[in-house]
C-alpha cells in the first residue's frame, strides 16, 4: 500500500475541498500573527476560505504529534474551523480539542472522520491577518485613529463596522491576495502536473492595488463583504 507524504496528501486533500466546493480560495503554508511573513507564530499547512476560514494541519506517516498541541492553539485564534489531517496510524494517539475536526488518509483517500465546530473569531485576529500596508491602504481616509498600528486598527475598525463586518472584509481581503494562487494550483492538479506543485509565492504588498474603503460607496462595501 502506498503511503502518502506531505505532498500527495496536500494535493489529495485539495482534490477533496474542491469536491465540496468549487469556489473555496484554497492555498497551502499561510503565516499567521506576523506581518508579510515576519514574527510568524505558526505556518498553517492548508487554508481554505470561503464564507470562513478554515486551517488544515497534515501529519503524515513520517511526522509526529509532538508540536500538535502548540500549533492547533494558535490555529483556534486565526480560524473559525480548524481540522487535522492525520495518516491512519495516529487515530488512536490523537488528544485534540473536541471543536478540532478530523480527516483521515487511509488507502489513498480522505476519509471525514469528525466534522469541525465552526466558532467566530475575535476581531483582534482577524485584522492579524491583514499586512499592515494592507490596512493603511484600504483604511486610508478614516478619520479616526490609524491602521497601520494593530491596537489603533482594532479601534478603528470597530468604530465603523460591525464585527461581522470585519470578518467578511478580512476574508474578501484574503481571497483577493490569493485568488490567482488558488487558480494556479487548481489548474495544475486539474491537468495532473503534479511536478510544478506548489508554485513559488511572488507577492509583492507594495504593489497590491487595494482600493481606499472611504472612497466605496455603501453598496459597494457590501457588496465585498459578501463574496
Amino acid at each position: 500500500m502506498k503511503v502518502l507524504l506531505e505532498k500527495g496528501i496536500k494535493i489529495k486533500l485539495i482534490k477533496y475541498l474542491y469536491s465540496k466546493n468549487l469556489n473555496s480560495v484554497i492555498v497551502p503554508e499561510i503565516g499567521l500573527g506576523g506581518d508579510e511573513f515576519l514574527q510568524i507564530n505558526a505556518m498553517a499547512d492548508i487554508v481554505e476560505l470561503n464564507n470562513e476560514i478554515t486551517i488544515y494541519e497534515i501529519k503524515s506517516a513520517r511526522d509526529s504529534l509532538a508540536r500538535l498541541k502548540h500549533q492547533i492553539s494558535h490555529y483556534l485564534k486565526y480560524a473559525n474551523r480548524v481540522f487535522v489531517v492525520i495518516d491512519e496510524k495516529f487515530i488512536n494517539k490523537l488528544q485534540i480539542p473536541d471543536q478540532v475536526g478530523i480527516l483521515v488518509v487511509s488507502d489513498n483517500k480522505i476519509i471525514e472522520q469528525r466534522p469541525a465546530t465552526s466558532s467566530q473569531m475575535e476581531v483582534e485576529f482577524y485584522l492579524k491577518h491583514w499586512w499592515s500596508i494592507e490596512r493603511r491602504k484600504a483604511f486610508r481616509g478614516f478619520k479616526t485613529g490609524s491602521f497601520a498600528n494593530l491596537s489603533k486598527s482594532k479601534e478603528t475598525a470597530l468604530h465603523y463596522f460591525s464585527n461581522q463586518q470585519i470578518a467578511d472584509l478580512t476574508i474578501a481581503r484574503l481571497k483577493q491576495r490569493y485568488k490567482d494562487e488558488s487558480d494556479l494550483i487548481r489548474k495544475l492538479i486539474l491537468e495532473k502536473r503534479y511536478y510544478k506543485l506548489f508554485p513559488h509565492r511572488d507577492l509583492n504588498p507594495k504593489e497590491m492595488k487595494i482600493e481606499p474603503m472611504v472612497r466605496m460607496s455603501k453598496g459597494k462595501i457590501e457588496f465585498l463583504t459578501k463574496i
